[in-house]
């Protein structure tokens, strides 16, 4: 709801210098939210897991925006950062290197090909078949405990 009136405010204060303190109180409004609920999810994690080390992608926002405008939108508002830094003091976290966490079979370590629209990756040389975050998430988790990919580790 606040969301629709800070856009027809900012939209406004294009015109009318007196609309700009209305945007800029949303524009705080929204950061103590996404604050608040960063605060609230990374608690709950520390919470759920207290001796678990936590695995994150170290990722640059600077080398993913596109020529996409919705997409480099998107990006710009996401706060990988600020995520990982509130749970720095409430738990364990390694940073883990993101490259070919998503291209790469945790299996054995071969290319990927998409299936169904992108969201099933399959592997070219052992033939496993899943989510494409699933094997993010493993990629990431393999990479935290420093084991490369082999059955024998994956199994």
């Amino acid at each position: 709801m606040h969301e629709v009136k800070r856009k027809k405010a900012q939209s406004i204060a294009s015109k009318k210098d007196s609309v700009k303190p209305i945007v800029s109180k949303y524009d705080e409004r929204e950061r103590n939210r996404s604050n608040d609920f960063l605060h609230k999810l990374t608690t709950e994690l520390a919470k759920a897991f207290p001796s678990a080390m936590h695995g994150f992608e170290d990722l640059n926002k600077a080398g993913m925006y596109s020529k996409s405008k919705r997409y480099n939108r998107n990006i710009s508002k996401q706060n990988w950062k600020g995520i990982i830094w509130l749970m720095r003091y409430k738990a364990n976290v390694r940073l883990v290197d993101p490259r070919y966490t998503s291209s790469t079979c945790p299996m054995c370590g071969g290319k990927l090909i998409k299936l169904r629209k992108g969201r099933v990756l399959k592997c070219k040389k052992c033939g496993l078949e899943l989510n494409r975050q699933l094997y993010g998430a493993i990629n990431v988790y393999l990479k935290m405990c420093g084991f490369p990919p082999s059955p024998s580790t994956f199994y």
